[in-house]
């Protein structure tokens, strides 16, 4: 019980400190090509993500 406390005070914490899309953008920028592929319909490709730098 103390570990699912925890767990959720820290997705809450990062959510508050970084914005409710942080998890959503975690899995875009750091997630597999192809996970990336397969979740994210409407974005670049994994490989094209860093088209901005």
């Amino acid at each position: 019980m103390v570990l699912g406390l925890v767990w959720f005070q820290g997705l809450r914490y990062i959510k508050v400190q970084y914005g409710d899309n942080i998890i959503a953008l975690s899995l875009y920028w750091w997630g597999s090509a192809s996970f990336s592929k397969n979740l994210f319909k409407h974005t670049p490709a994994a490989q094209r993500r860093y088209w901005l730098s």
